[in-house]
């Protein structure tokens, strides 16, 4: 895991400071960019938050007061990476519905698609990113006897809590990917025969 969250950060760095980059200089695409530059940030914020997550578990300190039960609450139970993850798949869901509309309903989202629903967007994908993952956390974080503890109170309550999350952050994206790409492949399929047509016919 901590060779893991070490890979990721380096290079979500590097393709992060290339996008930065490629941003600046292309100012016609600023509002297709963003988004893309966010998802990065978020990719980067969840591997640098594995890496002090897997730091902190490592060192097995006694924790006690409000400082343990803050490492407690947001890095042995893995909170700030699970905020960041999902918040990443929020992002990706967004970008992947953006590309959707652009290609197979592009006179619709020429018209309707605003730069404020990128920004909309961005924003919502950190915040539910958080609002996803903390409220479970502060609620079954216990400190005992120096120990970080991860618990609901019955097993209803954790099987409701994990199946939310799968549907929420696995089932629904998967299909959402899974159908809107598919439609993409279709569009470009086609477009693409269109344009063989027509160059068939000018020949």
């Amino acid at each position: 895991m901590l060779a893991i969250g070490i890979f990721g950060t380096i290079a979500n760095g590097l393709l992060l400071y290339a996008l930065i980059a490629h941003h600046a200089h292309d100012v016609k695409k600023r509002a297709i960019n963003l988004p893309i530059i966010n998802q990065n940030i978020l990719d980067l914020s969840c591997c640098l938050l594995l890496v002090i997550s897997v730091c902190v578990q490592i060192n097995s300190t006694y924790l006690t007061g409000a400082l343990g039960y803050f490492l407690c609450t947001f890095f042995m139970n893995e909170t700030a990476t699970n905020s960041a993850l999902n918040g990443s798949i929020i992002n990706l869901v967004a970008l992947t519905l953006e590309r959707y509309l652009k290609v197979v309903h592009p006179f619709w989202s020429k018209k309707h698609l605003k730069r404020w629903m990128a920004y909309a967007a961005m924003v919502f994908a950190w915040i539910g990113g958080i609002l996803s993952a903390a409220p479970d956390s502060f609620i079954a974080a216990r400190l005992e006897d120096g120990f970080c503890i991860a618990y609901l109170e019955s097993p209803e309550a954790n099987m409701i809590s994990a199946s939310c999350h799968f549907l929420l952050f696995f089932l629904c994206p998967l299909l959402i990917f899974i159908y809107c790409y598919a439609r993409i492949i279709v569009v470009i399929r086609r477009q693409s025969g269109r344009g063989t047509t027509w160059r068939v016919q000018l020949r």
